[in-house]
């Protein structure tokens, strides 16, 4: 079709220098992984050394974002948001599932960056996470609800703060940063029965809902969407374990959610978030 061969046109002039696939520098890792997974759907040997220059450039970028490398100090501020106001959290997910999506096509290369760099990989996941046992924590104590959940950026304490004086707007777990945090654990290779990860899980479901994005209300609504079909249909979950929805099949509610939300003309809320619906709807209709 005219206009796909026109947007891969597109992602071919984004090209840098350094492997890197993006026009803005301040989402370069995001909009890379996100244009490597497009050109992956488009088999050509023309492709695979973009797509390997691509892998190399944000193994080079997770490198420095999980404290292994020196590299751009322009990339983030102290307390995890990148150089342009988005949380690193969401960055390593997408630069995780990038690589995991394109190793078979570049042997063992992606074990091996995994392997070498997975504690300081898991410890930067770590930081963003409430502790699932809080009563290790002091400065988490008395935060039992929050107990795995996930935080856009890293709380701005000194060591005797108390909970009380963390930002609201950042560092109280929502839902979209749950489901980027089990992605990325998943995408990590950990075990499920892993505390960490039955942490995350019990979090998601104890506040399950579809109203909203849990913690940010209506904002990146469909990006929590699309993180819950991808998360949720690699744990081949079917139906929700506990709470007010135990015993319903997600997918059908969710499914069900999707088509009230779609506009007249087809799309979601605004043209931003109407990609994030239909992968959603992908994602559902291809478990059932």
């Amino acid at each position: 079709m005219p206009v796909i061969e026109e947007g891969y046109r597109y992602l071919n002039s984004c090209i840098q220098k350094n492997g890197g696939i993006y026009t803005d520098h301040s989402r370069r890792l995001i909009d890379t992984s996100s244009a490597m997974l497009a050109l992956l759907m488009k088999p050509h040997a023309s492709q695979e050394e973009t797509i390997k220059n691509a892998r190399d450039f944000i193994m080079r970028e997770l490198e420095v974002m999980a404290g292994q490398s020196e590299g751009d100090t322009k990339m983030a501020d102290t307390l995890g948001l990148d150089s342009g106001g988005v949380s690193q959290l969401l960055s390593m997910m997408h630069g995780l599932e990038a690589l995991c999506f394109t190793q078979a096509l570049y042997g063992q290369s992606h074990d091996a960056f995994l392997e070498s760099g997975r504690e300081s990989i898991l410890h930067f996941l770590g930081q963003y996470q409430y502790p699932v046992s809080v009563s290790r924590n002091t400065q988490f104590a008395g935060f039992e609800s929050m107990r795995g959940g996930f935080m856009a950026r890293l709380p701005a304490l000194p060591a005797p703060s108390t909970p009380s004086k963390i930002d609201k707007e950042w560092t109280l777990p929502a839902g979209s940063y749950g489901f980027a945090g089990l992605l990325s654990y998943l995408y990590m290779d950990v075990e499920l029965s892993d505390p960490r990860v039955e942490g995350t899980q019990d979090w998601l479901i104890g506040n399950y809902t579809l109203k909203q994005n849990p913690g940010l209300g209506q904002r990146e609504l469909f990006f929590y969407y699309l993180c819950m079909a991808k998360a949720w249909s690699a744990f081949k979950l079917t139906d929700l374990p506990d709470g007010p929805s135990s015993g319903k099949d997600w997918r059908h509610m969710l499914a069900l959610r999707l088509m009230d939300l779609q506009q007249a003309d087809g799309s979601w809320v605004n043209a931003r978030d109407s990609g994030h619906a239909l992968l959603a709807f992908e994602i559902i209709y291809s478990g059932l």
